[in-house]
C-alpha cells in the first residue's frame, strides 16, 4: 500500500512539473498573442471559453453538474476570473518584475491558508522554508531584469498582490470542492464559468477599443520581431496552459497537498525564463540561472523530502495455542451483549426463502432421513437406549 501511494505521489508530482513547463511557454505564447493586437481578456476569454468546449467534447460522458456542487464551481470560476483579471490589470502599472515577484508570493500565501482552514494537511517546516527560498529565486530573476528591479509598492503592487491572494483561494476552494466533486465536472464548471465572465468583460471594455477584425490571426514579422500569430498562439495557450494544466491539476490535488502543488508550480517561472532566452526575447543572465536554480532546488526538495514513508510490513501474528478442550475463551458477556445489540441495530433481519424455495419440496424427506441416519452413527449409546426403552 505504502509503495502504491509513493508510486502515485510520484507520477503526479511528474505531471504537475509538466505544468509549471506550459505554463512556462505561456510567456512567450501570450507576448505573441498580443502582439497580433488581442486584448488580454480576448485571449483568456479563448483559453478558458475552448478548453471548456473541448472537456465538454471529449468528456461529455463524466460531466456531473449537482445542484449541491454548483455554489462551489461558482465560486472557483469567480476566483479564476478575478485572479487573472488583476494579474493582466496590473500590468498596466507597474513593471513586468514587480507583478511577477508579488504574483510569486502565493507560493507563502497558500500553506498559511492550508494551516488556517485545511487542519487535516500538515505543512512541513521544510514546506515553508523551500517556499521562501522559491521566492528568492523569483526576486533575483527579477532583479536582473533590463535596468534591475526597483520594488515599490503603488496601485500595480496592490493588484498583483490581490491576484496572488485570488489565485490562493482559488487552489484552497479547488481542494475543497474536490472532496464533493470529480476533477473533470469541477474544471468544466469553473471554466464555463470564468468563460461567461470574460465575455461579458471583453464586450464591455475591451471591443469598443480593439475590434475583432484587426487580429492577426497568421504568423508575421513585424519590425523583425517574429509572432507565431493569434492563431497557433492561442492554440498553445488553451490545449498546453489550460485544458491540460488544469485538467492535471485538479486531478493532482486529490492525492498532493495543494500547498506542494503550489510550490511545484512556482517553478514556471524558471521555465518561462528559459524559454524566453530561447525564442530571443530575453538575453542570457546569471540572474536568471541562479534565480532559476534556487527555485528547482526548493520544488525538488520539497518533492523528496514529503514523500510518502514506507510503513514497515507488520510482524506476524503468533499462532493460536492448539484448544485441548479444557477450558474455553469466551468474551464477556456485557461485551457480547453489546456487540449482538450493535449488530442489531446496524443489520436490517434479513427475510429467508423457505427451504422448499431453495432446493425442492421433494428432497426434504431423504434430507431429513440422511441427518437422522448421520445423528445415529455418530451417538450409538443414545440409539441402544432408544430400542431398550
Amino acid at each position: 500500500m505504502a509503495t502504491k501511494k509513493l508510486n502515485t505521489e510520484i507520477f503526479y508530482t511528474i505531471l504537475v512539473v509538466s505544468i509549471a513547463v506550459f505554463w512556462g511557454m505561456g510567456f512567450v505564447f501570450i507576448p505573441w498573442a498580443q502582439q497580433s493586437n488581442a486584448p488580454s481578456s480576448l485571449i483568456c476569454l479563448f483559453r478558458f471559453g475552448v478548453s471548456a468546449i473541448l472537456i465538454a467534447a471529449i468528456f461529455n460522458r463524466k460531466i456531473k453538474i449537482r445542484k449541491e456542487n454548483i455554489l462551489m464551481s461558482l465560486v472557483c470560476g469567480v476566483l479564476l476570473f478575478a485572479g487573472f483579471l488583476f494579474n493582466v490589470m496590473c500590468q498596466e502599472y507597474t513593471t513586468p518584475s514587480n507583478a511577477a515577484f508579488f504574483t510569486a508570493t502565493n507560493v507563502v500565501i497558500v500553506p498559511i491558508l492550508c494551516a488556517i482552514f485545511f487542519r487535516k494537511y500538515k505543512t512541513p517546516v521544510t514546506v515553508y522554508v523551500c517556499a521562501g527560498v522559491s521566492v528568492i529565486g523569483v526576486l533575483v530573476i527579477c532583479m536582473g531584469g533590463e535596468g534591475g528591479m526597483q520594488l515599490s509598492f503603488g496601485i500595480g503592487e496592490l493588484m498583483a498582490l490581490a491576484s496572488a491572494i485570488l489565485f490562493s483561494f482559488h487552489v484552497l476552494a479547488m481542494t475543497k470542492a474536490l472532496e464533493k466533486t470529480d476533477s473533470i465536472s469541477l474544471t468544466f464548471s469553473m471554466f464555463a464559468v470564468a468563460s461567461v465572465l470574460f465575455l461579458a468583460y471583453y464586450l464591455i471594455v475591451d471591443l469598443p477599443k480593439i475590434p475583432f477584425s484587426e487580429l492577426k490571426w497568421a504568423p508575421f514579422t513585424e519590425n523583425g520581431v517574429f509572432s507565431l500569430g493569434f492563431g497557433l498562439s492561442i492554440t498553445g495557450i488553451t490545449v498546453l496552459c489550460s485544458f491540460y494544466a488544469y485538467l492535471v491539476q485538479t486531478k493532482a490535488q486529490t492525492v498532493m497537498n495543494p500547498t506542494k502543488v503550489t510550490l511545484i508550480l512556482s517553478s514556471e517561472s524558471a521555465f518561462g525564463a528559459v524559454f524566453s532566452m530561447i525564442f530571443g526575447m530575453e538575453s542570457f543572465k546569471w540572474s536568471t540561472v541562479v534565480g532559476g536554480a534556487l527555485i528547482l532546488a526548493a520544488v525538488f526538495y520539497t518533492g523528496w523530502a514529503t514523500r510518502p514513508k514506507p510503513v514497515p510490513s507488520a510482524s506476524p501474528q503468533p499462532e493460536a495455542a492448539p484448544d485441548d478442550g479444557t477450558h474455553k475463551a469466551e468474551p464477556p458477556a456485557e461485551k457480547a451483549e453489546t456487540e449482538n445489540g450493535r449488530t442489531r441495530e446496524e443489520q436490517p433481519p434479513v427475510e429467508l426463502p423457505a427451504i422448499s424455495e431453495v432446493i425442492g419440496a421433494a428432497q426434504i424427506p431423504s434430507i431429513r432421513q440422511t441427518l437422522c441416519d448421520t445423528d445415529k452413527q455418530e451417538n450409538p449409546q443414545s440409539d441402544a437406549d432408544d430400542r431398550e426403552s
